[in-house]
């Protein structure tokens, strides 16, 4: 069964019961918010829990009710999805791996320092904003050797020095 709710002029979705459940345990909806199973009849989410026993959340010994850590909170608990027609997930995947291909690509074009330096600086970009290790290390390393590329070639230059 999945389930649509109402917050702050918003609708997100779909949850399963188990998802909805830690999303209202950790107070990313409230009892005021509405809940709905077919997105035409809608409730107050305290009007179901009320009706739905595995809402209920136990106590821990002592009395004091659990709570998701704050830190955790945006990253253990399903984030709360909008359900609008034709929504698509952000394009974290396709950013991640322009970053990875441009990090193989400044890896092979370093000897080329015009070509590999604005591939590696682009690349990194991609995988600082998306924190894709995989292609901050490979850019990193493109920068790096594109770099040390371009100072041996302008010292080469200067000094007049020839290896034919």
């Amino acid at each position: 069964m999945s389930y649509f709710v109402k917050h702050s002029g918003k609708l997100y979705g779909p949850f399963s019961l188990e998802q909805l459940t830690a999303n209202i345990s950790c107070d990313l909806f409230t009892d005021k918010d509405q809940v709905s199973e077919d997105q035409m009849e809608w409730e107050d989410i305290g009007d179901f829990k009320a009706r739905k026993r595995p809402l209920t959340v136990m106590p821990l010994a002592g009395g004091t009710m659990p709570k998701a850590p704050t830190a955790l909170r945006s990253v253990a608990v399903p984030v709360a999805v909008p359900a609008e027609a034709g929504y698509e997930p952000a394009p974290q995947k396709q950013t991640s791996t322009a970053s990875l291909v441009l990090g193989v690509l400044s890896v092979i074009f370093w000897l080329l320092p015009i070509i590999g330096f604005p591939i590696a600086v682009v690349g990194l970009i991609l995988g600082i904003r998306k924190k894709y290790v995989a292609g901050i290390v490979l850019n990193s390393i493109g920068l790096a050797l594109s770099i040390v590329n371009a100072v041996i070639g302008a010292i080469i230059a200067v000094k007049g020095l020839s290896f034919l």
